[in-house]
């Protein structure tokens, strides 16, 4: 190969030279310089998320508290209801019994409720437990909520009727 390009005239050896130096820039940029950038471009998307769901998680915590702190006492009226019974009375006054997928009873002596939402509205559901907080003395205990477009949560949650 060596003699095949030294036989070659300087202008083709020249050519050959440059043809290489380009496939050897091409070959590291394809190899080397592109997944680093596409890699940094990932993880800034990634941060950005992040940073979005961050923030979402910030806003749902303060009207958590806000609902809490407007019914935080436990002035409540007791019920002989079961409560998961109060649980899906509540839901279809609040409007929700399409969106609930599933309510049974929970806990130790299952004074308790748990309900799983696919797809319910944030704010309809935190009024939701406020209410069941302030009316029933239903506190939550377990929940688990995550964000979905436009408003909407999925969502499980365990709430405690106490004692």
């Amino acid at each position: 190969m060596k003699e095949r390009y030294l036989r070659q005239s300087q202008r083709d050896q020249q050519i050959v030279i440059a043809v290489a130096a380009l496939v050897l820039a091409v070959l590291i940029y394809a190899m080397l310089i592109q997944p680093l950038i596409t890699g940094l471009e990932n993880r800034r998307a990634s941060v950005a998320s992040r940073t979005d769901l961050l923030s979402w998680m910030s806003e749902s915590a303060a009207k958590l508290q806000r609902v809490r702190g407007s019914g935080a006492t436990n002035t409540g009226k007791r019920s002989d209801k079961a409560a998961y019974v109060l649980l899906d009375e509540s839901i279809r006054n609040a409007g929700l019994s399409a969106a609930a997928d599933r309510i049974e009873p929970a806990g130790k002596d299952k004074k308790g409720a748990r309900v799983q939402f696919s797809q319910v509205d944030f704010d309809k559901l935190v009024r939701l437990l406020g209410t069941l907080q302030s009316q029933y003395g239903l506190g939550i205990s377990h929940a688990n909520i995550s964000q979905k477009d436009g408003g909407m949560v999925s969502a499980r949650i365990t709430l405690d009727g106490g004692g």
